[in-house]
């Protein structure tokens, strides 16, 4: 519509974005829109442009970035962006050439149009080729956990494909097509692929006991490549890489062996609590808890039987991480009373999915925590529950802070509790987890 409404997201707090040109922008003509899906149709017959509606945007530099909306309706076949001159009356300007750039399929969509004319305004819409790119999902897990048991060789996640294809709803190999639901198609396709982790300089990794970020490299099966169509689509020859991140665990044994890991349970604790405990809620009602794998709607977990709830102590490393966390609790927590001083008792949570390596998932309704009283304390001590949040376990990866760091930048928050006969309660939301601190006050 005009004129647009924008938000901009992800932001950092005090930081200026100062390489944005100057734009103006608003909804491109009918005639615009019409010009560029006549244009795409010319050059390529079998390519969609979703969507009816087209920007129009006139920067004032040559080159120009930004992110938008990916649109509700495109294909996860190969994604560009397609634009066009037009006139001041925002029509098409005579003998118009239509640019296209490819951009990565995923939401937010990142475009940096180039080759501009500055001052001139141009209409801007979105275009799918007919081609679907095979890539493994990027996926963020712990150490341990298995492929539908408790423990696995390698403690690596199943490898899926989410969010390079759409509903599977037609197969076609090597020219013979193949019957079933989007579930069967899609494993009838892995079956023609494997993945393998690597360093970054190619090595391949054996298992998941070393944190680090490592690269998923898909490759065909076979020598002899089939010849293979989704959804009346080609499916790419090249393949591309995905990402598996591996989080730092402090008790790998226990990750692995599944003492650190504690099944979710449907109802409320009757009898005081051992271990952390963990609730899931519902969105709705009638429906069971709902996860997803790494917090993405496009990787509902179906068997959730392993969902767990990870409890792990604090990393141990030879960086002094408690006094450090002690010290930035001090920002919320109330000066301690004459002689007394604070005394914690830490917890890193997470809900991880012990059946595919304890990749990290979120629950839809959020999930209710039943943390055991520490020792020495009862409902009738004082606590504080300071949560660090988005202090998750990947220090120094890939450039990622350094703990000293991570730990003076992250966000505090004092999280409501209930001090019930079976334990500590509180609520987090759908993927709120990471560090937790229990503070009381101690002489």
């Amino acid at each position: 519509e005009n004129p647009v409404d924008v938000t901009m997201t992800g932001l950092k707090a005090g930081t200026a974005y100062a390489d944005y040109a100057d734009v103006s922008l608003g909804k491109a003509s009918t005639a615009a829109v019409d010009k560029i899906k006549a244009l795409v149709k010319d050059e390529h017959e079998d390519w969609t442009v979703p969507g009816s509606n087209g920007l129009w945007i006139r920067p004032t530099k040559e080159t120009y970035h930004y992110q938008i909306t990916r649109p509700s309706n495109a294909k996860k076949t190969g994604l560009f962006m397609a634009y066009i001159p037009l006139k001041e009356d925002g029509t098409p300007v005579d003998g118009a050439e239509l640019t296209l750039k490819e951009v990565e399929n995923e939401n937010p969509v990142d475009v940096t149009m180039t080759g501009l004319k500055a001052g001139t305004a141009y209409a801007v819409m979105f275009v799918n080729n007919a081609e679907y790119t095979l890539s493994p999902d990027d996926t963020t897990i712990y150490t341990g956990g298995g492929q539908g048991e408790e423990t696995s060789d390698d403690g690596f996640p199943k490898l899926s494909l989410a969010n390079c294809l759409d509903e599977v709803k037609e197969l076609e190999v090597d020219e013979q097509e193949i019957t079933g639901t989007d579930e069967e198609l899609t494993e009838r396709l892995m079956e023609y692929v494997t993945v393998v982790y690597t360093t970054q300089d190619g090595k391949q990794v054996e298992n998941d006991l070393e944190a680090g970020e490592y690269v998923a490299r898909l490759s065909w099966k076979t020598r002899a490549i089939p010849e293979i169509r989704v959804n009346g689509n080609e499916v790419n020859e090249e393949l591309e890489t995905g990402t598996l991140l591996v989080r730092h665990t402090e008790n790998q044994d226990g990750a692995i062996d599944g003492t650190i890991t504690y099944p979710v349970v449907s109802e409320a604790p009757t009898e005081e609590v051992e271990h952390s405990v963990a609730v899931p809620g519902k969105k709705y009602a009638w429906l069971d808890p709902a996860y997803y794998t790494n917090d993405d709607e496009e990787r509902e977990v179906t068997d959730t039987d392993g969902i767990s709830l990870l409890d792990d102590d604090l990393l141990n490393d030879g960086t002094d991480r408690q006094p450090l966390m002690e010290k930035k609790a001090e920002e919320i927590l109330e000066s301690a009373s004459d002689g007394m001083g604070y005394k914690f008792d830490f917890h890193y949570l997470d809900l991880v999915d012990a059946h595919n390596g304890n990749a990290w998932v979120s629950s839809e309704g959020g999930s209710t925590i039943y943390l055991p009283y520490p020792e020495g304390t009862s409902a009738d001590t004082e606590f504080t529950l300071v949560h660090y949040k988005d202090l998750h376990r990947e220090y120094g990866i890939s450039g990622r802070e350094e703990v000293e760091e991570a730990v003076a930048n992250c966000e505090l928050e004092e999280m409501a509790i209930e001090k019930t006969d079976v334990g500590i309660k509180f609520t987090v939301d759908r993927s709120g987890f990471s560090p937790f601190a229990l503070a009381w006050q101690v002489v």
